[in-house]
């Protein structure tokens, strides 16, 4: 019989579920979208995964809770941006909503692991102050944010090869997730990667005006066409890309062998798969001389 236990957000005593950091629809169209049908995890480039990380940490109403926002960005951003069919960067008090649950769970996991030994007093203070300020939203106790703001940039493709942009970039936005904690004088933030998407919680930011066209407003808006992030974070993004390549590298010829089988067995999906359809957009911005001023930006089409 299972066990109640108190759950990590409403703090009420109740039988808990495993419930996902990155939501599992993400996951699910990783797998979908792939050419062999199977995730690898980056740290273990030689194990295959089916799965995100999961914790048992939320009681049924919460669960229902944020399943409810991710349902939302789902319909609404998710699948019509990785399927190119998107219509309108409209949205609603929704995506505010999601936005922060994954801050939420993203933070609540780098707490539960005593990530922030290393960092400052007053900068642990302000970790538990966001986590905290967060928490209250999602339960609706408080919907003043206080500075800890939301971002959301959209990376559908990379076209030209500019010098910010390594040759393997549309690959690892369309073909990677995972979650972090960026420190840099100025600014702490809390980062989740989806597919052709980058969330972003704002713990400290220094100088707001770093960020172009992400902030997202709690009455709903429109997403901007335009948006840049700051240098510290697209750095940030290009050491991920290296690390991934170099983790791809690393892969023993017998894993390498098994998805040669694979492909060999199942061609159509290979072809159709978004696997290889981010392996084209490389392939396209490697062959284009377009000279360029500035770094990586959103472009729909």
């Amino acid at each position: 019989m299972k066990q109640k236990s108190t759950c990590h957000l409403c703090g009420h005593s109740a039988i808990l579920h495993r419930s996902h950091i990155v939501p599992a629809f993400i996951f699910r169209w990783l797998c979908e979208s792939s050419a062999t049908g199977h995730l690898r995890e980056r740290g273990n480039i030689d194990l295959r995964i089916q799965d995100g990380m999961k914790e048992r940490w939320l009681c049924t109403d919460c669960e229902q809770r944020l399943s409810k926002h991710e349902g939302k960005f789902a319909e609404n951003l998710f699948y019509p941006i990785v399927e190119d069919r998107l219509q309108t960067l409209t949205y609603g008090p929704w995506l505010l909503d999601f936005c922060v649950s994954l801050s939420w769970r993203s933070l609540h996991w780098f707490h539960s692991r005593d990530t922030f030994s290393d960092y400052s007093e007053s900068d642990r203070r302000l970790l538990v102050e966001a986590e905290h300020t967060w928490r209250q939203y999602l339960l609706k106790k408080d919907l003043n944010l206080k500075g800890f703001d939301q971002r959301i940039l959209i990376m559908q493709r990379i076209y030209s090869p500019q010098n910010c942009a390594p040759p393997s970039v549309n690959e690892y936005l369309r073909r990677t997730s995972n979650v972090d904690v960026l420190r840099v004088p100025g600014h702490i933030v809390v980062y989740t990667h989806l597919p052709c998407f980058f969330l972003m919680g704002i713990i400290r930011d220094n100088n707001p005006t770093v960020w172009v066209g992400t902030k997202v407003r709690a009455q709903g808006g429109e997403l901007a066409t335009e948006q840049l992030p700051p240098q510290f974070f697209l750095d940030y993004v290009r050491s991920e890309i290296e690390k991934s390549r170099e983790s791809t590298a690393s892969m023993s010829t017998k894993q390498q062998n098994k998805i040669h089988e694979s492909v060999e067995l199942h061609p159509l999906r290979a072809m159709n798969s978004d696997t290889r359809r981010a392996q084209e957009y490389d392939q396209d911005m490697q062959m284009r001389h377009i000279s360029t001023s500035g770094c990586i930006r959103t472009r729909s089409e």
